[in-house]
């Protein structure tokens, strides 16, 4: 059986994007071993999906040196030897596709849609290759946690995988006098995952672009979401917002 190595370690959002990538190598015939930083070492347990084997960066995971060699070398291209395919999805800004798209779409679209086009696959419908395995009592139990709260008004306000990126969105956030205000945080033994309940029930929510909004596009969500740019000036935040609208299927409002 054919090796594809992944190198997407980090950005919860951009690994779930590219769940794709993986199930359609996984679908040929590939054992496809995809190695993340540790707090996500155990996305198996919440992501269904066929075919693709997660292991922590740090552990000793099959074909580690190989991956490291490839890696040493900076890779920017999918590299296809005789018994593996490397994927290297984090450095996809600087692939010959991702250079094309940049002419004409700009940045980030240039990333992010690069991911699919330096491996010659469609983005579209990257929702439906993958379930959440929800954990309907840690869920409840969360809620509980916070208060039982009504009418909620859930704001998430950090972006980057910690520990090495946690930034905080530069503005601050008013809740309505008749909501209960739920900021998301880091909770020991709860994971984003057990927030899916929570932003399920939310009557408003604001959220900073990261994660959160790729788990939307799973869940039966009670409202519109506001989705707000990266502490970016309006030309770059517009960039973004023209990335979101083409990989997300639902309606959001844009915020600067």
């Amino acid at each position: 059986m054919k090796i594809c190595l992944i190198w997407q370690p980090g950005g919860l959002g951009d690994i779930l994007y590219t769940l794709k990538i993986g199930s359609f190598y996984s679908s040929n015939g590939y054992r496809v071993i995809w190695p993340v930083v540790p707090i996500y070492a155990n996305l198996s347990k919440y992501i269904d999906i066929n075919g693709i084997e997660f292991f922590d960066i740090n552990s000793d995971f099959p074909y580690k040196n190989e991956y490291k060699n490839f890696d040493n070398f900076n890779m920017t291209e999918c590299i296809d030897t005789k018994d593996i395919l490397y994927l290297p999805l984090d450095q996809a800004f600087h692939s010959t596709a991702a250079k094309k798209i940049y002419k004409s779409l700009g940045h980030e679209c240039s990333n992010m849609l690069g991911k699919y086009a330096m491996c010659d696959i469609d983005y579209q419908g990257w929702q439906s290759c993958f379930e959440i395995n929800r954990n309907n009592e840690k869920e409840e139990e969360l809620f509980k946690r916070l208060g039982s709260p009504n009418n909620i008004h859930l704001i998430n306000n950090v972006f980057g995988t910690p520990p090495r990126w946690n930034v905080h969105l530069n503005k601050r956030i008013e809740t309505p006098s008749n909501m209960s205000r739920v900021v998301m945080k880091k909770i020991n033994g709860f994971s984003i995952f057990d927030w899916c309940g929570i932003l399920e029930r939310s009557q408003k929510i604001d959220t900073v672009a990261t994660s959160t909004v790729f788990l939307f596009e799973k869940l039966k969500l009670s409202c519109c979401p506001t989705v707000h740019s990266r502490n970016k000036t309006q030309n770059s935040a517009t960039g973004d917002f023209v990335l979101m609208k083409k990989i997300y299927s639902k309606e959001y409002i844009y915020e600067v």
